[in-house]
């Protein structure tokens, strides 16, 4: 595996990681204020979820067009915006 595949697989990891702590901690708050206080009001429950499921295929694709976009600027001999 290429170096910048690495880094993109281990960003992925750590959005995934963020996200699932994010959604487990917002669901746990939203039944612990709905026990007490009635009506949750941290909003839906798929919400958080979607959040930690769709962390590494953005990431997975932010690399893919990453590579495709410098890939085609080498081969052209131009250089790439942004350097």
């Amino acid at each position: 595996m290429s170096s910048r595949l690495e880094d993109y697989v281990c960003v992925g990891i750590v959005g995934f990681i963020a996200g699932s702590a994010g959604a487990i901690t917002a669901i746990t708050v939203a039944d612990l204020v709905s026990r007490h206080h009635g009506d949750g009001t941290l909003g839906p429950d798929w919400y958080p979820i979607a959040l930690a499921l769709t962390a590494f295929p953005c990431v997975w694709l932010g690399g893919v067009l990453h590579g495709v976009r410098h890939a085609s600027a080498d081969d052209r001999g131009a250089i790439p915006f942004g350097t």
